[in-house]
Formats: C-alpha cells, structure tokens, sequence
C-alpha cells in the first residue's frame, strides 16, 4: 500500500504473492514523504506489477522487493529479502 509520514520498523513477511498495476512491493507500494522503512525482513515472496492489460494512462511499472516506489525523503535501509523474486511486466 501506500505509506506517509509513518515508521515501519522491525517487521516480517513470508510467503507472499502481491500482484498490481505498479508501486508494489511485499511490504510497502509506495514509501512517500517521511516514511520510514527499516529493518524488516522478507522471505519467499513473488512481487509482480503488471500493465499487460491496457488502462486510461500510461504509469511506471515500479515493483520491488520491500518498497516498490521510494520518494526522495522516505529512509528505506538495514532490510533483508531471501527468494524473492520481482516481475515488470509492460505492454
């Protein structure tokens, strides 16, 4: 989802598929203003964004493996992934 001016600190996933149009990631879609990301973990994950079927507009395919999209005043370090693996898939 979709994260402001919030601190996500310490937290797990495991054994995830997450599947959007972009700004996906197993824990956070989009890290915006003041968003903190730190020190979580994810662990055997599929992460997919995919534009294959046509919308109103044309978006960046962001995905990632904890953050999908990071703004440049959110703090996204110190986490760790294992088997995760992340699709972009266009038209």
């Amino acid at each position: 989802g979709y994260a402001v001016r919030t601190d996500i600190t310490g937290c797990s996933v495991e054994n995830v598929v997450v599947k959007a149009y972009r700004d996906c990631a197993a824990l956070v879609g989009h890290a915006n203003s003041g968003t903190v990301v730190k020190g979580c973990a994810v662990v055997d994950a599929v992460v997919t964004a995919d534009q294959t079927v046509e919308y109103n507009s044309v978006e960046a395919a962001n995905a990632g493996e904890v953050v999908g999209r990071k703004s440049a005043d959110a703090v996204v370090e110190n986490n760790t992934t294992e088997n995760v693996v992340v699709n972009i898939n266009v038209l």
